[in-house]
């Protein structure tokens, strides 16, 4: 194992050690405890455009963040948002609602693929690994942080541009 290979399979272990330009893989690395640690830093603000988001840790952290009144909005993919109603029961989404996260499901048929979020105007992550537990302990997945303010800032333009498309829907649950 390369020093660069144990150095990410150590902080990605250790939960609240956030990293800013790295690029970690799963199953290796648990990309949960990674995500975790770097969605806990956020004081003003998350942007996440999530294609399948069924991980109900982190959507306990995203309610805990908007709790302490961290501004916390989710884009969904409309049939995977559709999929995980039909499920019932406790969701991530209605996790989401009960704390005041603002949700917002694509209208148009075509996907919103993405897997990625900004915090605070200064970190972006992207990458294959949905928010499921299956994607980010189990499957061949990615994320890459990076603090390039450009990164940054082309993500948060995309977003709003997604954000504030008429045929969105607000879910009601």
């Amino acid at each position: 194992m390369t020093t660069y290979a144990l150095l990410c399979l150590l902080l990605a272990a250790v939960p609240g050690t956030a990293q800013t330009d790295a690029h970690l893989y799963s199953p290796g690395i648990n990309l949960e405890k990674s995500e975790l640690a770097q969605v806990e830093t956020a004081t003003r603000n998350l942007d996440v455009a999530m294609y399948s988001f069924t991980d109900r840790e982190l959507a306990e952290e995203l309610a805990t963040l908007a709790r302490k009144g961290v501004r916390v909005r989710v884009y969904r993919d409309r049939e995977q948002f559709t999929q995980e109603m039909q499920w019932g029961g406790v969701n991530t989404t209605s996790i989401l609602f009960a704390a005041g996260v603002e949700v917002r499901v694509k209208g148009a048929k075509d996907l919103m693929h993405l897997k990625s979020y900004a915090i605070d105007g200064h970190m972006l992550r992207s990458g294959s690994a949905n928010w499921s537990p299956t994607g980010l302990k189990r499957q061949d997945n990615d994320v890459l942080y990076e603090s390039s303010p450009d990164a940054v800032g082309r993500f948060e333009a995309k977003f709003e541009e997604m954000w504030a498309k008429p045929s969105n829907s607000v879910p009601a649950i």
